[in-house]
């Protein structure tokens, strides 16, 4: 009864976001070398990659998953599916970095 919500984390929730964070550091990867290849076009040097993005998300989706958990706002104190928060929270990051890129048309 006194469990704390992050007792109820499912390989799921480990498992999901670890991919888009995989698909963080190859996207990262895939535009360094895109870069290197058109040395011509300027591209700003301070963008946050998909990585940081990505992982930001999962900061901030834990966060509100503790604090829905912690005040019963969305259940009756048992676990919550930490991927109602983890998930979208992760997406909006990266739509967000794509966003500022330019890169939603690609």
């Amino acid at each position: 009864q006194n469990a704390k919500i992050t007792e109820a984390l499912g390989l799921g929730d480990v498992v999901f976001p670890a991919c888009l964070v995989a698909w963080g550091f190859f996207a990262d990867a895939v535009g360094k070398t895109t870069e290197a290849a058109e040395e011509e076009e300027e591209i700003p040097k301070r963008q946050i990659s998909y990585t940081t993005a990505t992982t930001a998300g999962y900061v901030i989706g834990s966060a509100a998953t503790e604090i829905v958990g912690t005040f019963s706002l969305l259940g009756s104190g048992r676990g919550l599916p930490a991927l109602i928060f983890l998930i979208p929270s992760m997406l909006i990051a990266v739509t967000t970095v794509a966003a500022s890129r330019g890169e939603l048309n690609e």
